[in-house]
This record gives C-alpha cells, sequence and structure tokens, in this order.
C-alpha cells in the first residue's frame, strides 16, 4: 500500500528555538495505529559555530 499523506496524523507538535536553531518535536500516527514522535531540527547556526572554532587554532 502505497504512502497517503492525508491518512497521516499530527497528534501533538512542540516547536523549541533559541539562538543556535530550532527543533520541533511531535507525535504523529498513520492510519489511526501506532502513535510514533518525530523530531526534526534546523541547526544552521550550531553548524556555523562548529565550523568556525574548528578551523581556529
Amino acid at each position: 500500500m502505497p504512502y497517503d499523506v492525508s491518512l497521516d496524523q499530527c497528534l501533538f507538535s512542540k516547536t523549541y528555538e533559541n539562538d543556535l536553531g530550532r527543533l520541533t518535536v511531535g507525535v504523529h500516527s498513520y492510519n489511526n495505529g501506532v502513535k510514533k514522535s518525530r523530531s526534526a531540527g534546523r541547526r544552521e547556526a550550531a553548524k556555523e559555530t562548529l565550523n568556525s572554532r574548528r578551523w581556529e587554532g
């Protein structure tokens, strides 16, 4: 059975953001099945900081 986006339900979602980036955590259920957690983050500022520190002696 192919994935059907209309059957994917977001039961809970919360986003946390600071100067290093953003993190979104959520609980999803597909076709009223088992609840699963998902997380997604954006760490552009953190990557930039790590890269600049890596090249500093």
